[in-house]
């Protein structure tokens, strides 16, 4: 007997995942991703406590004592620091991500399983999905002189279950409900070329951009990590010890009679500090132009943020820092068609505590809104005038580049706060360099 999952979206569709076929997926794709730097790394870790064990032969307790010392104040650190990481979304800086390392020619391989559940609503309209699948990326990286690389490769895109879900290309709530782009899938196969050149804290991209991008979730819904994993435009990026800088185009489609033109323009600016930041967001979206008028009309959305991280160490219990995030947001919907529709100005504001504990965070948070804020690519509880929600994060770092990601959300929404919702996220994602030896 072969086990079913069966899933419901919002116009009640049903959709069967045959457990057989995932697991069988699953293991062929872990055997051929993960075993792949095992054996080498596996080694070299049994080298590493070799040595430790023949220097530490002949000391004494004293010695002994001072050098447990020296690794207690190594592991609280790397404890600090991953504690400052789980608090702001998977993102690095430009140092963090340039140019690779000292190979001339070298292979990326990497993956993320996801599971992405967004059915838990008694909202009827919130257009909800369930996202299960698997993102495979290789790509060769050529390093051009000392400052400049071009990489290309394939984005593969594998939905698990008996019947695919869709994979949607396009804004996560217009574009749900009406309109050509509804019934758009995006391509399991997309091709990946990127030029990029770096010059002291500069990096100018062009081709396919560096992502995800650090936007708040009001401007940028975490979704489109699996239902846009590649953009392509230009980008800049520029960052140093006090100050960091993303601005970007994403060019999504031309403007055809059977389809609207789409282009993305945002910017990120931050200022940072030992433990926090100061961020002014801004995202444009554009779809349409009226060379081709059709249903539904083309637009224009301006959603602008200023984020307020702040967190300080905590050491009670098991708690280890505390932090506060405040959010005003602005947005502007400016259709641009046929002026059946005027401007709308939106307004709101978002407030959230949250604590981490090791590899863990927990956040709770109050929004308060007007009722026309319409952050054309953010989280759809921006919509409403207010909403409560907590947030519980687990991020872990495992073994042999293996990585981990939890996430649950779940509070109420609605003027008089009537509707639930409960989404939970799960990614395993794993990638690795390989030197080609020059």
């Amino acid at each position: 007997m072969i086990a079913n999952i069966k899933l419901f979206n919002s116009g009640g569709e049903k959709t069967i995942i045959r457990l057989k076929n995932i697991f069988i997926k699953l293991w062929v794709l872990s055997l051929i991703l993960l075993n792949l730097p095992v054996a080498v790394q596996a080694k070299d870790e049994h080298d590493i406590f070799q040595q430790v064990d023949d220097l530490t032969n002949g000391l004494n307790e004293e010695q002994l004592e001072r050098i447990k010392q020296f690794i207690d104040e190594k592991i609280e650190a790397v404890r600090n620091k991953q504690n400052q990481a789980a608090t702001r979304p998977d993102n690095y800086t430009i140092t963090e991500k340039a140019l690779l390392k000292e190979k001339r020619l070298q292979l990326e391989l990497g993956q993320r399983l996801f599971l992405y559940n967004l059915e838990g609503s008694n909202y009827k309209v919130r257009n909800a999905r369930t996202f299960f699948g698997e993102i495979l990326e290789a790509k060769l990286s050529y390093k051009l002189g000392e400052n400049a690389r071009i990489k290309g490769g394939l984005v593969f895109i594998l939905p698990f279950g008996e019947n695919d879900f869709d994979l949607r290309w396009g804004d996560y709530y217009r574009d749900f409900r009406e309109g050509d782009h509804s019934k758009k899938k995006v391509n399991l196969v997309q091709p990946y070329i990127q030029l990029r050149y770096d010059y002291q804290n500069f990096g100018f991209i062009f081709g396919d951009l560096e992502t995800p991008h650090d936007f708040h979730k009001l401007i940028e819904y975490d979704v489109y990590e699996f239902l846009r994993p590649t953009e392509k435009g230009v980008q800049i990026l520029y960052d140093n010890h006090l100050i960091s800088q993303d601005l970007f185009i994403n060019w999504r489609e031309k403007n055809t009679p059977d389809k609207h033109e789409r282009f993305n323009i945002g910017s990120i600016s931050k200022l940072k500090w030992k433990e926090g930041s100061l961020a002014l967001q801004v995202l444009y979206v554009h779809r349409g132009g009226v060379e081709f008028p059709q249903d539904p009309v083309v637009f224009e959305n301006i959603s602008a943020a200023l984020v307020f991280d702040h967190s300080t160490p905590f050491k009670w219990s098991f708690i280890d820092r505390v932090g506060i995030e405040l959010v005003s947001l602005y947005t502007n919907d400016l259709p641009v068609g046929d002026g059946s529709r005027s401007r709308v100005d939106g307004f709101g504001a978002l407030g959230s505590l949250y604590v981490t504990s090791g590899n863990w965070l927990l956040k709770s948070g109050y929004w308060m809104g007007t009722d026309n804020v319409l952050a054309e690519e953010g989280i759809p509880f921006s919509r409403e005038e207010r909403f409560v929600y907590s947030e519980l994060i687990f991020n872990k770092e495992l073994k042999y580049n293996i990585s981990a990601r939890v996430l649950l959300t779940g509070g109420l929404f609605g003027r008089n706060l009537k509707d639930a919702f409960f989404d939970q996220k799960l990614v395993i994602s794993w990638r690795h360099d390989f030197g080609l030896g020059f």
